[in-house]
């Protein structure tokens, strides 16, 4: 897989002593909508996804992660990459397996995990990938606050974003 993006103070890479293995991507619908999660309380968006459990691929992990955050069961059409991070402050390094799935079927409730629900996650649906590459660039910065994390999340997801574009207008 190419990478996608590289996140964070490489130089540092070697002192971490978390590492941590993700997937995450874009879902759409047959009409070219997005699905993207809003995290009401630090007015953050960002790409459905999260960390793989113990035992499981990649490619689970995202139709899981889908399935508990969105409602929906997915397909994954293509596999764009990956993107690296490190965070410096969580002593962490992650690598994210980044997708592209469509929605199959109807939606369903929502299982959110507890944190989730406290920073009140919602989906957000948009017209097109250009309406939610413009929210994620777009998100109030100054809300976020200078928080590690909430920052490289709006930077990853960009940068997922916008290679699936690329996938999508070359097909």
């Amino acid at each position: 897989m190419q990478i996608i993006a590289q996140i964070g103070d490489f130089s540092k890479k070697d002192q971490l002593s978390n590492y941590r293995e993700a997937s995450r991507g874009v879902v759409l619908n047959d009409d070219g909508r997005v699905f993207i999660m809003h995290l009401d309380s630090i007015g953050l968006y960002k790409l459905p996804g999260g960390g793989l459990d113990p035992g499981e691929t990649p490619e689970q992990a995202m139709v899981r992660e889908c399935s508990e955050e969105l409602g929906m069961d997915v397909e994954i059409i293509e596999k764009l990459g990956t993107v690296e991070e490190c965070r410096i402050k969580g002593d962490e390094f992650q690598v994210s397996y980044c997708y592209v799935a469509k929605v199959v079927g109807e939606p369903y409730e929502q299982t959110l995990e507890e944190k989730e629900l406290q920073l009140g996650h919602h989906i957000t649906e948009c017209e097109n990938i250009d309406e939610a590459i413009s929210k994620l660039e777009n998100c109030y910065t100054e809300m976020l606050g200078n928080v590690e994390g909430n920052l490289q999340i709006k930077e990853r997801d960009t940068a997922i974003l916008r290679t699936a574009k690329e996938f999508l207008n070359s097909n």
